[in-house]
């Protein structure tokens, strides 16, 4: 009589001596992991118990209270001014309940830097500006400026020549060499600059005038 090895139940039954152990390990692992979740969570509640908890105010009033998108606008009143009996309670507390970080926090920042960068503005000659008073107001005569300025419109019409010289019609004058609005200004005297060829223009013009006239 003989006897047939049947191979395949030899290694199913290898197979699983060999593969039991790993098996159970796998299951148990996730229960461990489980477990250690749970113990830290607990462990996280209770300390979160054992904390001091603020008192939540309830003397705040709500949005219904203070007439939230219902009030009519001839309520509404354009004083501003704090007074003593209608100073709202303060709610910032419970607003805020997170706790502030112990001691002061260093913020590196770099140091912010700016130059002054002239601007690009230009117009045409003034020839009748007063410099002392439109630009810095040094010259206050009170009732007496009217007339002083009268007087100097006029002497800047005799001048005309001379300063048209001195800029021509239709050049740029930038206004570099002033002083900056709010700067504090020393006291002044100004007058127009010796020019030789602005001065025989000026007599020239004026003689020419003479010599046309009857």
């Amino acid at each position: 009589m003989q006897w047939r090895i049947d191979w395949s139940w030899i290694l199913l039954a290898a197979t699983s001596t060999f593969c039991a152990p790993f098996a159970v390990t796998a299951q148990q692992q996730p229960t461990a992991t489980r477990s250690a979740e749970a113990s830290d969570q607990s462990a996280a509640s209770a300390d979160e118990a054992k904390r001091p908890q603020r008192a939540v105010r309830n003397d705040c009033p709500t949005l219904e209270e203070l007439g939230y998108r219902r009030k009519p606008l001839v309520d509404i009143s354009l004083d501003i001014r704090l007074k003593s009996e209608a100073r709202p309670a303060d709610c910032s507390q419970d607003l805020f309940v997170t706790d502030a970080p112990a001691g002061s926090q260093v913020m590196d920042r770099g140091d912010l830097v700016f130059y002054w960068a002239a601007n690009e503005l230009s117009y045409r000659p003034l020839y009748f500006e007063d410099p002392l008073l439109e630009r810095y107001g040094q010259v206050d005569l009170g009732k007496l400026q009217p007339a002083v300025s009268g007087v100097r419109f006029l002497g800047s019409i005799a001048m005309l020549p001379y300063k048209m010289t001195l800029d021509p019609p239709f050049s740029r004058v930038y206004p570099l060499g002033h002083y900056r609005p709010g700067s504090a200004v020393p006291e002044l005297r100004y007058r127009l600059p010796w020019e030789w060829d602005a001065a025989l223009v000026e007599v020239g013009t004026w003689a020419g005038l003479m010599l046309l006239l009857p």
